[in-house]
């Protein structure tokens, strides 16, 4: 459903703030720190590597379901067969999602513990 590749990660918050500075209000329909998290992009694999990532596709309309969500990560063990883009694991269905239902992300499966102020801000 959503793998990342249309997510546009900084390694620093002074990369992130001009991205945010060179934005251009009049086209946007809300505000992109709301698009917004810290993810650790060896989650899973060892050493913590940081970025701040900003959804600018579809994923960033899915709301945290918490326990209720429908969508997660594919485990790291089936990277091989399904291999991370942008760094990130694919998200998929947890199971069969009725037309017309909401799509629901369980946002503590990707945000950072640590967050924000790994970058100061």
């Amino acid at each position: 459903m959503w793998n990342g590749s249309r997510s546009a990660q900084f390694k620093d918050a002074h990369s992130f703030q001009k991205f945010l500075f060179d934005l251009e209000d009049d086209y946007l329909a809300c505000d992109p720190l709301q698009w917004s998290y810290i993810f650790d992009l060896n989650k899973g694999k060892g050493k913590p590597d940081l970025r701040i990532v900003t959804d600018l596709d579809e994923g960033s309309f899915c709301n945290n379901g918490k326990s209720a969500g429908n969508m997660g990560y594919l485990d790291v063990s089936f990277e091989k067969e399904r291999p991370r883009q942008n760094g990130i694991r694919p998200l998929f269905a947890t199971r069969d999602i009725r037309k017309g239902e909401e799509i629901l992300c369980r946002y503590g499966e990707f945000i950072a513990d640590y967050g924000w102020s790994a970058f100061g801000m």
